[in-house]
């Protein structure tokens, strides 16, 4: 017996299914992490999102911690082990 398997088993958040964007707010992300190069990477992948905006970057959780009450991102990617 042969199970037919969707190309995108989580159609519903392939983007050629999902219903077109009405908010146009735009996302305000903050990023932390203590390697300069994962930030940089991080940066350049999400600037390319129209809707996303990068409000701030950290290189340690203080940093992290003093940025977020500035800025009051809508989310914070963050390195789980980072220094201070």
């Amino acid at each position: 017996m042969t199970r037919n398997v969707h190309p995108y088993p989580f159609s519903c958040f392939h983007p050629e299914t999902m219903p077109p964007a009405t908010d146009t707010k735009t996302i305000r992300i903050l990023i932390a992490d203590d390697h300069p190069i994962v930030r940089q990477g991080l940066v350049s992948i999400l600037e390319e999102e129209p809707d996303m905006t990068i409000v701030g970057e950290a290189n340690n959780g203080q940093e992290a911690v003093t940025l977020f009450q500035q800025h009051q991102p809508d989310i914070a990617l963050l390195d789980l082990r980072m220094p201070r």
